[in-house]
């Protein structure tokens, strides 16, 4: 089954919106935000895989975002290997690592999975921080070069924009399609019942490792190109707080959505923004009080919850003009 004509006619109405953005403002300001909420959106799209999907639950993705972009940061600086190499690489440590956490967490659920990957993304934050010969620890990790395609430097904001979103768009069209999959229905199916998936003859295991191995890719493409956008890395965005980030996102956005993990991520970007800027000493109780507003009255997300919401109101008021 592939994903219906709607998604294709959304993602081509979404793609006509990024590429016409730039014409309207090239600002460095919010070209720079359009690109950390792409970067978002990837990561986000992972744990919608992992959590939206298949049901499992991960507080610490910050690690998988961070073994990218120091991967791909270690083997460009100091090894000094091509970046397409750096990349596939980073790819396949975090393919490596995925595999391992999620074998040893298949008979872990609900809290104690969360505890566990929340133990893992602290071991990767003081791997980070003490390793200094490898990593530069809270020094940093410097002059880490821009990627470059046919010759063409990705080193201005307008440049690594439409590099970001055509790979954005491009997990965007996966992931929907995937969902709508032979895989996909397996992880909806262990998501809803796992005794009932085993019964019909999914292997939960399989399908389980899986989903934490395809979560841990899309971080580690969003890792990775954060590297090569920044050319500088430091521990600070992947300490174990930074994990509930994403979780904000997509619970936001909506965790059962793909597009949900792109509305949970532009959504709190740009509040991100707002409230470093209006509400500084009260970002934190804003957060809070969104977060149980959403849970309240949409506890299914934005994406799903609004449009029932409107349903709701145009009921009403018909009912009212009848």
């Amino acid at each position: 089954m592939k994903m219906g004509k709607k998604n294709y006619g959304a993602i081509l109405l979404f793609s006509a919106a990024i590429f016409l953005f730039p014409i309207f403002t090239q600002k460095q300001y919010f070209l720079s935000t359009m690109i950390f909420i792409a970067l978002n959106a990837i990561t986000c799209m992972g744990l919608v895989v992992l959590m939206g999907y298949s049901g499992q639950v991960s507080l610490g993705h910050a690690a998988f975002v961070g073994i990218g972009a120091y991967t791909t940061g270690i083997l460009t600086v100091r090894l000094g290997w091509p970046i397409s190499v750096a990349l596939v690489m980073a790819i396949c440590l975090n393919l490596v690592i995925a595999f391992v956490v999620g074998s040893a967490s298949l008979r872990l659920k609900g809290y104690y999975l969360a505890m566990a990957t929340l133990a893992f993304g602290g071991i990767v934050q003081m791997v980070l921080m003490n390793w200094t010969k490898l990593t530069g620890g809270t020094q940093g990790l410097l002059n880490i070069p821009s990627i470059s395609i046919l010759g063409l430097k990705i080193n201005t904001d307008l440049r690594f924009y439409y590099l970001v979103w055509m790979i954005t768009i491009a997990i965007l069209w996966i992931c929907l399609n995937m969902f709508h999959s032979r895989l996909g229905r397996a992880w909806q199916a262990i998501r809803n019942s796992e005794v009932a998936a085993e019964a019909t003859g999914i292997n939960i295991g399989k399908y389980k490792v899986l989903a934490f191995m395809v979560s841990a890719l899309y971080a580690s493409v969003s890792g990775s190109l954060f590297a090569h956008y920044m050319n500088f890395l430091d521990p600070s965005p992947y300490t174990v707080m930074a994990s509930v980030w994403p979780v904000l996102m997509i619970v936001i956005g909506g965790r059962c959505s793909v597009w949900g993990g792109i509305v949970g991520a532009g959504i709190l970007s740009i509040m991100h923004e707002l409230f470093q800027k209006y509400l500084k000493d009260f970002d934190t109780l804003a957060y809070g009080c969104l977060l149980v507003v959403i849970l309240i009255f949409m506890n299914e997300g934005l994406v799903v919850g609004l449009p029932e919401l409107f349903k709701k109101v145009y009921r009403k008021l018909s009912n009212v003009g009848g």
